[in-house]
């Protein structure tokens, strides 16, 4: 299991870009990724957003 709690926002978006094109299944993942890092910008992922939201 990876920390989270270090990673930039970009690679926070880039891992998630990843896993969803890889249709990766990593819900737990996702949810700390969201938590620790992504949340604190979310309106800096535009349309993303939504993709994140279902992810």
């Amino acid at each position: 299991m990876t920390d989270w709690t270090c990673a930039s926002f970009d690679e926070a978006k880039n891992v998630l870009r990843k896993w969803r094109e890889e249709h990766a299944r990593r819900s737990v993942e996702t949810v700390e990724l969201w938590e620790h890092v992504l949340s604190r910008h979310p309106r800096s992922l535009g349309d993303e957003l939504w993709l994140v939201y279902e992810q």
